[in-house]
């Protein structure tokens, strides 16, 4: 078929570009959950999600440029959204483990800054009144 146009009234070629866009779908599908089979692609992919914005409002109001930025946000969630969509289908288990593995950083993370924030009690000691 190599040079030969594709006709939709053949069968033949109906069912061979059937045949190809479920193996490339399928592969597809594997790439995804070789990725998510790792802390560090789950945490990868994470990361793209948040990049595309799609854990927050790409709402916008205001003059021309504006509405240019929020296109353009709306463009960026848009792909994270098909990204997490394809994720979630081809991984729904690694899916649900990405997202409490997320959560654990987001609190640990917090838990870091707060302690941070709060001077250790070793600080103090030593300087006494005299």
């Amino acid at each position: 078929m190599a040079g030969a146009q594709y006709n939709a009234g053949d069968k033949v070629h109906v069912q061979r570009r059937k045949l190809r866009e479920q193996r490339e779908q399928k592969q597809s599908a594997d790439d995804i959950r070789a990725v998510m089979a790792t802390e560090e692609g789950r945490r990868f992919v994470h990361g793209i999600l948040i990049n595309c914005g799609c854990f927050q409002s790409a709402a916008h109001h205001g003059d021309a440029a504006a509405v240019r930025f929020q296109d353009f946000k709306l463009g960026q969630q848009e792909a994270g959204f098909q990204l997490q969509a394809a994720v979630e289908q081809a991984a729904p288990v690694a899916a649900d483990l990405m997202f409490a593995e997320a959560r654990q950083r987001q609190r640990r993370k917090q838990a870091d800054m707060e302690a941070e924030e709060t001077p250790a009690a070793t600080d103090n000691e030593g300087q006494g009144d005299g």
